[in-house]
């Protein structure tokens, strides 16, 4: 006779089409990730690389020859099974994805002290349903060491036109859980950045027209939470936040992670880094820190908790900070729970500025532009 067994599966939309996971009745394991394009079939070509996942053996080159072949046949899926796959530096590239089994069954952990523990460039990489360690097994979890980790970076995007970052969770880095330098396009959609030694998320500079959607940062980290700070002359531009939550809620309280650095970095050296939209996003005991002039901000339906600090903060550097050309509408401003109109310190709102819709009524009202806020 045939066995048969009763599953369990979900379906799950994504930008990049489906997510099927399977079950078991019986506790077996039986997930797996698909793609499907418009017309119903599989995108691209999979493969499934042979490695050993037991935590303790590298699978490196299993991995990197599976990304390098589909590669070469212009892109397609490279699937790793369910395990705890080691690993010391992989290059994801040219229309290629790394796809796990889900974040709750396929782990990558770093091996060694590379510079990325996986880093995509190119046209189209991508990185979905797996968790990533920067740490060694035996400093993880509550033996977590701040800026002791392996390799530098979790997770890196260099030179990348349309990356896609998707389900991933990005844990316990030396420095950044995710480093972006030289991209656009890119989209990272949903997921978890916690545990940096420096940044959960960093972009340094040539990144424009990117989207982060329903991620979560934070809320323990060794510097800042997020920070945009290209270096000079260079820019980070045309930039969405959605439906993103800014967590800083116990920052401080492991030991070597900061309380001080609770914000979103927002650093314009001249006017080419700008025009930034954060929608639907929560700042929880975390506030949005301008350093120089950025120009073009949109604040729509978010949600502040200040918790005795504020919305909008001054970066103590030598120059006033200023946002210019900035829109704050439909978004709460609570302090202990409380609607407040204490949001700005020390930061100026200039040029085409407006303030509608907001809680309390009275930031609408009482708002100036071209004046400076102490």
């Amino acid at each position: 006779g045939e066995a048969s067994s009763t599953v369990e599966a979900s379906l799950t939309a994504r930008g990049d089409g489906w997510r099927v996971v399977v079950l078991t009745d019986d506790g077996q394991e039986a997930s797996a990730s698909i793609t499907i394009a418009d017309g119903g079939q599989p995108q691209g070509p999979a493969l499934e690389p042979t490695v050993v996942a037991d935590g303790e053996t590298d699978d490196t080159a299993a991995i990197q020859a599976a990304i390098d072949e589909l590669a070469a046949k212009d892109g397609g899926r490279v699937v790793l099974r369910a395990g705890d796959h080691r690993v010391t530096a992989l290059e994801v590239y040219d229309g290629v994805r790394l796809v796990g089994t889900g974040a709750e069954y396929t782990t990558l952990r770093g091996l060694d002290t590379s510079y990325a523990e996986v880093s995509l460039t190119g046209t189209g990489a991508g990185l979905m349903d797996v968790t990533i360690y920067g740490s060694d097994v035996d400093a993880t979890g509550d033996d977590w060491l701040v800026s002791k980790g392996l390799p530098a970076y979790n997770i890196v995007v260099v030179d990348a036109i349309d990356a896609h970052i998707a389900d991933v969770r990005s844990l316990e880095s030396r420095y950044d859980t995710l480093y972006v330098h030289g991209s656009t396009g890119l989209y990272v959609e949903g997921g978890r950045f916690n545990r940096a030694g420096r940044n959960t998320m960093s972009m340094v500079g040539n990144d424009s027209d990117f989207t982060v959607e329903g991620a979560h940062f934070g809320p323990l980290f060794g510097l800042y939470l997020v920070d945009l700070e290209p270096w000079d002359e260079q820019y980070v531009q045309n930039g969405t936040f959605t439906g993103c939550t800014f967590d800083a809620v116990g920052s401080g309280d492991f030991p070597g992670t900061s309380h001080w650095g609770r914000f979103l970095a927002l650093v314009a050296a001249d006017d080419q880094s700008r025009d930034l939209r954060l929608e639907s996003c929560t700042f929880d005991k975390a506030y949005v820190r301008p350093v120089g002039t950025w120009v073009g901000l949109e604040v729509e339906d978010c949600s502040f908790e200040m918790n005795g600090d504020f919305a909008f903060v001054d970066a103590d550097y030598p120059s006033h900070p200023v946002i210019e050309d900035a829109t704050i509408e439909n978004s709460v401003f609570m302090d202990d729970g409380k609607p407040s109109t204490d949001v700005v310190y020390g930061v100026s709102f200039t040029g085409d500025c407006s303030w509608n819709g907001n809680t309390p009524s009275e930031l609408d009202d009482d708002r100036e532009c071209d004046t400076d806020e102490q």
